[in-house]
């Protein structure tokens, strides 16, 4: 019995302390994502957007409708001085527009990547290590069609 009391009051200890002797300011540090580059490639009728970080993002990804939308969120986000957020990330296209804006709320910053998408195409967000990678395609499309690629 006190064996059990003993380990339960060892895991409370352990859980108000910062992990392996880091200070507050290294943990705050790791949940910062520091974006490093912001990548658009269109190729034909397709277009793939690549944002590259420092660490795993905590991102969310949803639909807005009327006109549709893709807005991805990442939370705590940062850019490195010079990468350009602008519309212009974007190459002059039809179906696929951008605004990127920043959103405060009381315990976290959103950095928000909002997508204006025609009906002609659907979308694709997947997570490689510490890269996002959004990829435009036609929607009709009978053939798997593969998402363009970045050449740096």
């Amino acid at each position: 019995m006190y064996s059990g009391l003993f380990c339960f009051f060892c895991v409370l200890l352990s859980l108000g302390t910062p992990a392996m002797g880091a200070s507050e300011d290294e943990i705050i540090d790791m949940e910062t994502y520091t974006i490093e580059a912001l990548e658009s490639v269109l190729a034909g009728d397709a277009l793939s957007f690549t944002i590259k970080g420092n660490s795993v993002p905590a991102y969310t990804v949803s639909k807005r409708f009327s006109p549709f939308r893709v807005v991805l969120d990442i939370a705590n986000a940062t850019f490195v001085e010079g990468v350009k957020r602008d519309s212009s990330i974007i190459p002059t296209n039809d179906f696929v527009t951008l605004q990127v804006s920043n959103i405060a709320l009381e315990e976290t910053k959103i950095t928000r990547f909002e997508f204006t998408l025609a009906d002609t195409h659907t979308y694709k967000v997947t997570r490689d290590d510490t890269t996002l990678l959004v990829t435009f395609t036609p929607e009709s499309s009978t053939i798997a069609a593969k998402p363009p690629v970045a050449v740096i």
